[in-house]
């Protein structure tokens, strides 16, 4: 079953790809590659050709499909998804998709081709180990100690930045997880969880966060927790006060509610996001 759940994984690349060997008609997809989230019973996007998809406004991986051409495709078979996904290349496709745990965008795209010798390069999200919060905390920390410099060299490139990149595990619930290189050359790790227009989803998930961490300890460092409180803002920190582990002395875990601007809404969002640096 698990073998079966891991095959509607929609290669919408490469099924065409084999397709188009055999016909003169070219069949195309969307451009990437989708796995099969057997939690919410839909494809998400795992990667995309940048050439078709740099743009602010356009698919990402990590989009949850919800719709093609407006036909939902909550649990449908690998087969069943790839009969709406492929067609000829040019024509047109919707597509209706989840991002940031809440927020449904619809495209109208065409339908592309890529092939193998075009060597085209992915924009892609890692594969994740998860975590629960509290266990990913630590994790992070350990990591951080260990091999911060190293990740940054082993994960998957952010397009476009070359001191941010995807590492590879994150937080239940979470949508992103990122390692860091600060100005400074300190290593953070930031984990996104929420980002909407909706600022009573925002202000939950920020408190379920800060009521873990309220007493969350560790076990070779006396902790200093505060918080802070604005119109539009909120901050939960917690820093180290007595280490006897020198490597902590200035660790830092941040939770943070705060209002910024979507380049792809275009508008202002609601964003909640831990902050580890070390």
């Amino acid at each position: 079953m698990r073998r079966n759940l891991l095959l509607i994984l929609g290669i919408f690349i490469l099924g065409p790809l084999i397709c188009a060997e055999k016909s003169t008609k070219k069949i195309g997809g969307i451009g990437g590659q989708a796995i099969f989230d057997s939690v919410a019973k839909r494809p998400i996007i795992k990667s995309l050709e940048i050439n078709n998809y740099l743009n602010a406004n356009s698919l990402k991986p990590g989009d949850l499909i919800l719709e093609i051409d407006k036909i939902p495709v909550h649990k449908m078979t690998y087969g069943e998804v790839l009969k709406l996904v492929q067609g000829a290349v040019g024509t047109p496709m919707s597509l209706k998709v989840l991002r940031y745990n809440g927020i449904e965008k619809y495209y109208e795209i065409n339908r592309i081709r890529v092939t193998l010798d075009m060597q085209p390069t992915w924009w892609q999200v890692p594969d994740y180990s998860y975590y629960n919060f509290v266990e990913g905390i630590n994790y992070t920390i350990s990591q951080l100690k260990v091999n911060g410099r190293n990740s940054m060299d082993t994960s998957s490139k952010i397009v476009g930045s070359k001191d941010r990149v995807y590492c590879n595990f994150n937080i239940r619930g979470a949508y992103e997880s990122i390692y860091q290189r600060t100005p400074k050359g300190r290593y953070s790790w930031d984990c996104s969880f929420v980002k909407t227009d909706d600022k009573s989803k925002a202000d939950g998930m920020y408190n379920y966060l800060v009521i873990q961490l309220r007493s969350y300890a560790m076990k070779n460092a006396q902790l200093i927790k505060t918080e802070s409180l604005w119109p539009e803002a909120k901050t939960y920190a917690i820093k180290t006060k007595e280490v006897s582990d020198m490597t902590l002395q200035n660790l830092s875990i941040n939770v943070n509610l705060k209002k910024e601007f979507d380049k792809g809404e275009k508008r202002d969002l609601w964003k909640v996001e831990v902050q580890v640096s070390i």
